[in-house]
């Protein structure tokens, strides 16, 4: 199979952005958000909020115009999706097979260690006192509390959902499906779905590719790299520039399909949007050297604060800072960068999108309080 850079591009496309199939009695964007969650396994979630939408809802509107702010706690419903941590906190479908083998792995440690009784006490203890139960993060010093709702969420013994505020509503489960499956097995499965996830996500990806999506180890990632071609899982498509590229074998006829047929007008995408996640990836693909730069002093930002980079067609053509003012109801845009001269040939696009986006955020007005940057 031979196939260029903009080929490439173009499939990645095409998987992050699907032609939507809806019957019709689906005149909500339920439906919607059910089989992009489906269809791409799994949306990262980020507490964050810069302007009145989070990241997780930025993703989905920009896949469903008719989208609206926290419409994503709908898919908490009826156990249709839970959280689990894959490369981040994520929001994955409670059926998928790889939510219940990563919750069985956590069961047996748990179990192995004769703890799970003990956890499942102390979290009752916990709840009837009314106690606040502490939100910090993993990798940080943790409370009793932390390690007793983390134990049981990773091993699918609590359910969380959340509220408007993105704030953790618990409930307790008191015992899940066992698998049969031994710890082994259990690690070759989750990691054939870790690849078939990933090239799910971005269509063609060399080994690096595979590995760096999902913080995948490598002796791990080549055993279920063969083992999946030998059952025709995956397929070796081809070369570019030296490097193998592997596809699904059902993805094989949407590298005949011409352009990236359907409606890719400008979007401003997510920091955390599973098309741009791998940022070694975006600058090979793209051109484009970004990076989140919340967490970096003011003065060494070279897109903003919680810049979001804007794709229009099948190039990445800059990054927008936005933040909205809920007292005055305006969307400030704090900084445009273009990435180069030639760019402003998309002005018109991406003042049209700010349009819809202020709309989106149910802001009134938008106020520029820089100009524009040409890198």
């Amino acid at each position: 199979m031979a196939f260029n850079n903009r080929d490439i591009k173009k499939l990645q496309l095409k998987k992050q952005f699907p032609i939507l199939t809806l019957s019709p009695s689906d005149n909500n964007s339920e439906a919607t958000m059910k089989q992009l969650i489906n269809s791409l396994g799994f949306v990262q979630l980020d507490s964050m909020r810069v302007m009145s939408a989070r990241s997780q809802d930025i993703f989905f509107y920009n896949r469903d115009k008719s989208y609206k702010i926290n419409d994503y706690l709908k898919l908490y419903k009826e156990d249709f999706a839970a959280e689990l941590y894959l490369h981040a906190l994520s929001l994955v479908p409670s059926h998928h097979e790889l939510t219940h083998l990563l919750h069985s792995s956590r069961y047996k440690k748990l179990e192995a260690t004769n703890e799970k009784d003990n956890y499942i006490k102390q979290f009752k203890l916990l709840t009837e006192e009314k106690s606040t139960l502490s939100h910090k993060k993993e990798n940080w010093d943790m409370s009793d509390k932390d390690v007793v709702t983390n134990a049981l969420w990773r091993a699918g013994l609590l359910k969380i959902s959340r509220n408007e505020k993105f704030n953790k509503l618990y409930t307790l489960k008191t015992e899940v499906q066992e698998s049969h499956l031994s710890q082994t097995e259990i690690s070759e499965q989750m990691m054939a779905h870790f690849v078939l996830l990933s090239l799910q996500n971005i269509g063609l990806a060399t080994f690096d590719d595979m590995k760096r999506y999902f913080n995948l180890k490598v002796k791990d990632l080549e055993n279920a790299i063969s083992r999946l071609s030998k059952q025709h899982q995956i397929m070796l498509a081809g070369q570019y520039e030296g490097e193998d590229y592997y596809i699904l074998p059902e993805d094989e006829k949407l590298m005949d399909v011409k352009g990236v047929d359907r409606d890719m007008a400008c979007k401003f995408l997510s920091p955390f949007d599973n098309a741009i996640k791998d940022r070694v990836r975006l600058n090979r693909l793209f051109d484009f050297d970004y990076k989140l730069e919340s967490y970096m002093p003011k003065n060494k930002r070279k897109f903003g604060y919680f810049a979001l980079p804007i794709l229009v067609g099948d190039e990445i053509v800059g990054a927008i800072d936005l933040k909205v003012n809920d007292k005055t109801k305006t969307l400030l845009v704090k900084q445009l960068t273009l990435k180069s001269m030639t760019m402003k040939k998309y002005l018109p696009d991406i003042e049209e999108n700010l349009q819809e986006f202020k709309a989106f955020t149910n802001m009134d007005e938008i106020s520029w309080e820089e100009g524009i940057v040409i890198l």
